[in-house]
């Protein structure tokens, strides 16, 4: 066990590189209409329409799309016409989308800032994958999928390795609770 813990790095490395993968994965289906025979790269739901797949990575698309919007409300308040619970949803829905990417940064930071038992950096990688967790899990709920659900892997395997990855520094973090001279054994 106390190699679990000395290979922290090792295990944070591999996670981020997997959930890059998971990003690169479907998460949505868009749907559009169908211009000729085919629905290529999607499938047809129906002889008008068709749903392809959407990547995870279009949430830094749109939340900056979100931020871009409060940007233009500035303009709305010098005209006083602005719509306060659109503006409010935007802000939303943009923090929404970044709480899958937020792990990203912050366990590179934590990695190249943290000592080797540092306790406060744990704590911070257990709230931080907690927060993914649940940006992931609210943002499957609010999409209206078309579609299958089961073919978005790449966001069933982000959720998934979020979990892992909870659960690991939830490990670590209670493994440093532990005498110095038990982890050595």
């Amino acid at each position: 066990m106390a190699t679990f813990h000395h290979n922290k790095l090792y295990w944070r490395i591999t996670v981020l590189i997997l959930c890059g993968l998971a990003l690169v994965g479907p998460w949505w289906f868009d749907s559009t209409a169908r211009l000729g025979g085919d629905c290529l790269p999607g499938f047809p739901l129906d002889r008008d329409w068709c749903a392809s797949p959407r990547s995870g990575l279009w949430l830094v698309f749109g939340a900056f799309g979100g931020f871009f919007a409060l940007f233009q409300a500035g303009s709305g308040l010098l005209t006083a016409a602005i719509d306060l619970e659109a503006l409010f949803q935007s802000l939303l829905m943009s923090l929404l989308f970044l709480l899958p990417l937020l792990p990203f940064p912050v366990t590179f930071v934590v990695m190249m800032l943290q000592e080797d038992d540092d306790r406060r950096g744990q704590l911070v990688q257990v709230i931080v994958w907690g927060m993914a967790i649940v940006g992931a899990s609210l943002f499957s709920r609010f999409i209206g999928t078309v579609g299958p659900r089961w073919a978005l892997w790449g966001l069933w395997l982000y959720i998934s390795l979020a979990l892992a990855m909870l659960l690991l520094e939830s490990l670590a973090l209670w493994r440093s609770r532990q005498p110095v001279s038990y982890m050595d054994e």
